[in-house]
């Protein structure tokens, strides 16, 4: 993922009286602010899907540093890490 770029788009839907879909716009850069709890944990999911999609793994400093330590302690011992 990282050579490649990824666009999120906002979609606006209306459904009519039978829940058939009609696409009002596109927005190519969608509103991440949120305004009230039930906001922030729907764009939350919604990041959170996204990301997992490309492939994109959360970043854990705590496991990557004890990860290095335990490599570099390996290497002194003369064992592969």
């Amino acid at each position: 993922y990282r050579n490649s770029c990824y666009e999120l788009f906002g979609l606006d839907v209306l459904l009519d009286d039978r829940l058939r879909p009609y696409l009002i716009e596109v927005n190519p850069m969608p509103s991440l602010h949120t305004a009230t709890p039930m906001d922030k944990k729907l764009k939350a999911e919604l990041l959170q899907n996204m990301f997992q999609t490309i492939g994109v793994t959360r970043y854990d400093r705590k496991a990557h540093t004890e990860q290095q330590q335990n490599a570099k302690r390996a290497r002194q011992m003369g064992l592969r890490a």
